[in-house]
């Protein structure tokens, strides 16, 4: 079992909404200045956010924060598709 994948199974269940709504912007490929400007919040306050996330899903960088983000909705989208079938 991989420990580290499991803990960022169980971080992205503890993202607040603004975290991840900042996360989708992350994915989007915005900087901070641009998070700011969509979220109408300071540089400093999506600042803070990103490295929330960061530090949540045991990453370095934003990159492998997005990475994480799109792996974990890949996951959730395919649990949800197989749910559906009867």
């Amino acid at each position: 079992m991989d420990i580290r994948k499991d803990s960022k199974n169980h971080a992205k269940n503890e993202l607040t909404k603004r975290e991840d709504e900042v996360l989708d912007y992350i994915i989007q490929g915005l900087s901070n200045k641009e998070i700011a400007e969509k979220l109408t919040v300071t540089s400093y306050t999506s600042k803070a956010h990103v490295s929330a996330i960061l530090r949540k899903f045991g990453v370095k960088s934003r990159t492998a924060a997005a990475r994480v983000g799109l792996e974990m909705r890949n996951k959730n989208a395919t649990h949800h598709q197989d749910s559906e079938q009867p």
